[in-house]
């Protein structure tokens, strides 16, 4: 469904949606991230909370940095290479407040 809807936004195709989603989510390891996001230790009633809000915010940075793609826009390099490096660290760590950091700063990249 997320493909189908940036491909509809975008106005392209959904192989080209489903192509542009797909290199976003390499880019940034972000299947390693959502991984992370999942097996970080979230104790309390807000755990579960805390987890389906970061999941959230990284199919919205997913799509937001999709559709720029699909726009011929790209973040700038320097930036996108230092945030796709903390996405890995903090998936490495799986620790939620690595991870938050990381979500923050793929939202800051668009």
């Amino acid at each position: 469904p997320a493909v189908v809807r940036l491909a509809g936004r975008a106005g392209v195709g959904a192989a080209a949606a489903a192509e542009a989603w797909s290199a976003v989510e390499q880019d940034f390891a972000l299947d390693a991230l959502r991984a992370a996001i999942a097996a970080a230790p979230a104790p309390g009633p807000f755990g579960p909370r805390a987890r389906a809000a970061l999941a959230e915010e990284v199919a919205s940075a997913q799509a937001r940095l999709a559709a720029q793609r699909l726009e011929g826009r790209r973040p700038d390099g320097s930036r996108a290479n230092a945030t796709a490096a903390l996405v890995r660290e903090a998936a490495a760590a799986r620790d939620l407040a690595a991870v938050t950091v990381a979500v923050r700063g793929l939202a800051a990249l668009g």
